[in-house]
């Protein structure tokens, strides 16, 4: 009997270690990966790179901080530092769509509020073999309008997706990264984000 017990303890550990994919997620979680993914959150950490390189050299490079509703926006050879508050959620929904509102409250070197508010569709993406992911270990969010402050609306017919790698997907909170290198012309582009939400 206690031979049989350890057998199928065995099996479950080995079952549910298989299902675990992002490298912060926890060991076993009675919900699904969209109810845990589902919700309204907010941005309570996030760091974002963007930089430019012409003939292998950094020629701009824009550097934002996030953190506990205060931000620092920094640009490579700029002595000027910008910072402020900020509101910043992600809005998930089980029907396959989201929404995206941002805004910035600059206090330093000048007082001035940004907004930004993206909508779309958001999905999971297959399990590729090619770039090692396991299935449903990539979120894609697919844009469909942008509305900046206030006054400048983009509607995105066949916009790109863009995507994220989940690190850690829990029902109380979830990261993300997006990390990619493109080339435009004789200008390489390279971006880095790392996302924490927590709930709302």
């Amino acid at each position: 009997m206690k031979n049989r017990l350890l057998l199928v303890t065995l099996l479950f550990v080995v079952t549910m270690s298989g299902c675990r994919k992002g490298p912060e997620d926890p060991f076993f979680s009675i919900y699904s990966r969209e109810k845990r993914l589902c919700g309204d959150w907010f941005v309570y950490n996030c760091n974002y790179v963007y930089e430019e390189f012409k003939n292998q050299v950094s020629s701009y490079k824009q550097t934002m901080v996030f953190k506990n509703g205060v931000f620092t926006e920094n640009f490579e050879n700029s002595n000027i530092e910008y910072y402020g508050t900020y509101s910043y959620e992600y809005i998930i929904n089980k029907n396959g769509t989201y929404k995206i509102n941002e805004s910035l409250n600059y206090t330093k070197p000048h007082d001035t509020t940004l907004t930004r508010s993206e909508e779309g569709n958001w999905y999971f993406v297959d399990k590729n073999q090619s770039t090692n992911h396991k299935n449903k270990e990539t979120v894609a969010f697919q844009p469909s309008s942008v509305i900046y402050s206030p006054t400048n609306t983009y509607t995105l017919k066949g916009y790109n997706p863009y995507f994220y790698d989940i690190i850690k997907l829990k029902n109380d909170e979830v990261k993300l990264n997006r990390s990619y290198s493109e080339n435009q012309d004789t200008i390489v582009i390279k971006l880095n984000e790392d996302i924490d939400l927590l709930p709302k």
